[in-house]
């Protein structure tokens, strides 16, 4: 008969790792992942708002 609880296994998954200091492009990256990010809510409002207009004004 096995035992009622498993013996604890040995964790795996993904590890932190002191990763090298950011190079000098991460500021164009920041910038970039802001731009990104904007232009995803700016169309999800304007689509939205075409979605409500097509709704009640057709």
């Amino acid at each position: 008969m096995q035992p009622a609880v498993r013996p604890a296994k040995r964790r795996q998954g993904a590890t932190r790792r002191q990763g090298p200091i950011a190079p000098a492009s991460s500021r164009f990256d920041r910038w970039l992942d802001r731009l990104v990010s904007i232009a995803v809510v700016t169309a999800t409002v304007v689509g939205g708002m075409a979605v409500l207009v097509t709704l009640f004004f057709d």
